[in-house]
Order: structure tokens, then C-alpha cells, then sequence
């Protein structure tokens, strides 16, 4: 099933199906309402194939959960960014005029707030997609007999 289909199929459900479907695949388990089964199942598996062929680098964004060293090595990375951030902010305090200060420091604010929760909700969307798929299948199979 192409995206677009899905898309579609999804914009006929109402908005709490839909909701459900994407929280069971972002959680990596089934759908409450076994017609949605196979949607959800397609849709995971449309993900978990997009998860390899994503443009970003491996260092950049992780295509499966980091666990163990790896995870730790993810933490020196996010902290060397929020430094690196935060030298950014440092530099645009001197350099920009008093009325630009503030604008500023409140864009950057507002990204260092909302820019990592979006990012760990579409990864964990990514990274559990197998899971949701595995068992949406299973669901979608028992649903259909």
C-alpha cells in the first residue's frame, strides 16, 4: 500500500480511530479496534521500510533504538548540541541590537522546548513500527476468520 492510500483510508476514519492507530504504532502494539488492523499493519510496515532509506546520516538520526554504549554516545551527542546551542545564544545576545535579543531568544527557546519532543514522538513512531506491524498482522489474520 502506497502512502497515498493510506492517507486516504486514514482521512475516512474518525479522528479518535485515527488517534488509535497512531498511538499503537508509535507504542509498538495493536490497535484497539480490530477493523484497523490491517491499516495500522500496512502503515507500520510503510514506516519500518522508510526507516532505511531516511537521507539523515546514521550519526545524525538513529534508525533503531540506541541501547547499551550506543545510547550513551546518543546523550554526549545531544549534549554537545545543547552546548553548542547555547554558545549560539551567547554570541546572538552580544551581536544583535536590544529589541532582536528578545525575539531571538525566545525563537530559540520555544525550538529547544518543542524540537526534541517532535523528534522523539516520530522516532519511536520509526523504531516501534516492526512491533505494531507483527501484531496488527496477527490481529487483521484472526479478524479476518
Amino acid at each position: 500500500m502506497s502512502l497515498r492510500e493510506i492517507r486516504a483510508e486514514l482521512r475516512k476514519l474518525p479522528r479518535d480511530r485515527r488517534r488509535d492507530i497512531v498511538e499503537a504504532i508509535r507504542a509498538g502494539r495493536a490497535v484497539t479496534d480490530p477493523r484497523d488492523a490491517p491499516l495500522a499493519a500496512a502503515w507500520a510496515e510503510y514506516l519500518d521500510r522508510r526507516r532505511f532509506t531516511w537521507v539523515w546520516p546514521r550519526w545524525v538520526m538513529p534508525r533503531e533504538r540506541p541501547r547499551g554504549r550506543s545510547a550513551w554516545l546518543w546523550l554526549l551527542h545531544l549534549a554537545s548540541i545543547l552546548g553548542a546551542l547555547a554558545l549560539t545564544c551567547g554570541y546572538l545576545w552580544v551581536w544583535l541590537p536590544a529589541p532582536w535579543r528578545y525575539f531571538a531568544a525566545a525563537w530559540i527557546a520555544y525550538c529547544v522546548v518543542t524540537t526534541p519532543l517532535q523528534i522523539a514522538r516520530m522516532l519511536r513512531l520509526y523504531w516501534n513500527a516492526p512491533k505494531a506491524a507483527a501484531a496488527n498482522r496477527a490481529i487483521g489474520s484472526i479478524h479476518r476468520t
